[in-house]
């Protein structure tokens, strides 16, 4: 069944996909209706505004916010993406000024980040240690080669995951030496 669910992973994108079109073609139209006032067409404007930056970026974000992003994302001429501001979201905040920083990074900030890396060490040791038991240590017995490769793909995927959770600081760190780096140039 899981495998059923993969395979139609596309269809199931598809759907959702032409459900948010539809609802943006809904709200476009909604704009040009002689009914609707000033003001409401600001609001469905931004609406459609926001879904449509958040179907490009994966990124849900007031108007604001989103504009600092966009600035930003351009002064850094490519060194920063749309994808190191979605994993840095939790960092991401306006100051009194109205900049975009990020917040300070705690040292529990950075303990967990080390934890994850160092778990994320430990699982991708122990896997590579079980695929070269696998490969290389003749058993005839099923059940030990079939526990053995269930091991491995679980210590594969807490590695991979273990891995992802290291991204937000990571992200955050690279754009708050982008932002000092804006700073000192202007």
């Amino acid at each position: 069944m899981i495998l059923a669910f993969i395979f139609n992973l596309n269809n199931v994108y598809d759907f959702f996909d032409k459900f948010s079109k539809r609802e943006l073609t809904f709200l476009k139209n909604l704009i040009n209706e002689d009914i609707v006032t000033d003001q409401t067409k600001n609001i469905v404007e931004e609406s459609i505004n926001s879904r449509i930056f958040k179907y490009v970026t994966k990124i849900n974000a007031e108007k604001y916010l989103r504009e600092k992003i966009i600035e930003l994302h351009e002064l850094a001429n490519g060194r920063l993406t749309y994808t190191n501001f979605r994993n840095a979201r939790l960092f991401l905040i306006i100051d009194d000024n109205g900049n975009l920083e990020i917040r300070k990074i705690t040292k529990g900030d950075k303990i967990e980040k080390f934890v994850h890396q160092a778990a994320s060490f430990l699982f991708w040791s122990i896997f590579f240690g079980c695929l070269i038991i696998f490969v290389f240590i003749p058993n005839d017995d099923i059940k030990n080669k079939l526990g053995i490769l269930l091991d491995t793909i679980l210590l594969f995927c807490l590695a991979i995951y273990s891995l992802q959770q290291t991204f937000p600081l990571t992200s955050a760190e690279k754009i708050k030496k982008e932002i000092d780096k804006i700073r000192t140039i202007k």
